[in-house]
């Protein structure tokens, strides 16, 4: 049987339903009305006046202000189901007893089963106790609830809010305008519980490589880490007055996150005994005839004070460095 033949069949049931005393006094029973295909189920707790009269539920001012929010969540009331706790209109509008709720549990539990809804939201505490046993609708409305492969969201009555629109109408109004967002999340778990698969969650993402100085935005750079200062050590004794200066070696004192070989050229050591740039020789030291320094003669350079060279493998190619396009290599 449909959804609409099921709900069609309940409201004949209602029509002539005898099991409470509510039979009595009413003028026409409200079994519910709406989309037998509805994604959201609305559920108050008893027919008022106008409703008792027209056989509608909400009707009056409560219905006009549920209308409101509709409009303002971009749903139609057509698009909705709107039923009760109770299918018939308390006299005098009083409470609905546990006895006319019993009565009129099992016509709601066949219209939530043939309309299978989305979401499900109680209007007021009578239908709050339907899902949250115990509970008080002052400190758990708006707390969303997940059961059945569905959800469920207590709300304020709109009579409720009517009577006080200081502080309980805008706790009906935010937590009406959270049914978009929870119709989009009810409509996941039910595509869940249909095709038996869980929602893909998305993986963490990777932690960010932390920057360097040179990279970090400008307002993080001073709160950035600087690598420590570096001291420079010479490696030989200073020179005298008039001499070169003597070339130096860098060493960290302190280890960075990262070291970075830094790379000095050196000048060419000059020999204290050769002449200064000037031509003369330095007092004390000048070479003697056929010395090309003092103490070392050009014979005895060419016998073996000359670095040797690295005798080559063989079957080996030699490297050599790559010419640099538009570059003229010189001989070494």
């Amino acid at each position: 049987m449909s959804a609409a033949s099921e709900l069609e069949k309940i409201a004949r049931e209602v029509a002539v339903c005898t099991k409470c005393d509510l039979c009595r006094s009413r003028t026409n029973t409200v079994p519910g009305e709406g989309s037998p295909t509805a994604r959201v189920m609305f559920i108050g707790e008893a027919p008022g006046f106008h409703e008792d009269q027209q056989g509608r539920p909400f009707v009056g001012q409560s219905g006009q202000l549920l209308n409101k929010l509709l409009s303002t969540v971009n749903l139609q009331r057509e698009q909705v189901f709107i039923a009760n706790v109770v299918k018939c209109h308390p006299p005098q509008n009083l409470d609905p007893t546990p006895a006319q709720m019993a009565a009129c549990k099992p016509y709601l539990d066949r219209q939530i089963e043939a309309i299978n809804p989305r979401l499900i939201i109680t209007l007021g505490r009578f239908s709050m106790a339907r899902y949250w046993p115990g509970q008080r609708i002052s400190q758990i409305h708006g707390q969303v609830k997940q059961a059945d492969g569905r959800l469920y969201l207590p709300m304020f009555h709109p009579a409720a809010a009517l009577r006080d629109r200081d502080r309980t109408l805008p706790m009906f109004k935010a937590d009406g305008f959270k049914i978009p967002a929870l119709l989009e999340q009810a409509e996941e778990i039910a595509r869940n519980e249909i095709w038996g698969y869980p929602v893909e969650s998305k993986p963490d993402p990777e932690p960010a490589r932390p920057l360097a100085v040179a990279e970090a935005p400008a307002i993080f750079i001073e709160t950035a880490q600087v690598a420590p200062e570096i001291q420079l050590e010479p490696d030989i004794t200073p020179n005298a007055p008039g001499q070169p200066a003597v070339p130096v070696t860098i060493q960290e004192n302190a280890p960075g996150p990262e070291k970075v070989p830094v790379k000095v050229k050196r000048p060419a050591r000059i020999n204290p005994a050769v002449a200064e740039p000037s031509g003369e020789s330095l007092p004390g030291m000048a070479a003697l005839p056929g010395e090309i320094a003092p103490g070392l003669s050009l014979a005895e350079a060419s016998e073996g004070r000359t670095r040797p060279k690295t005798p080559a493998v063989p079957g080996k190619p030699r490297r050599k460095r790559p010419a640099i396009p538009g570059e003229q290599l010189s001989m070494w």
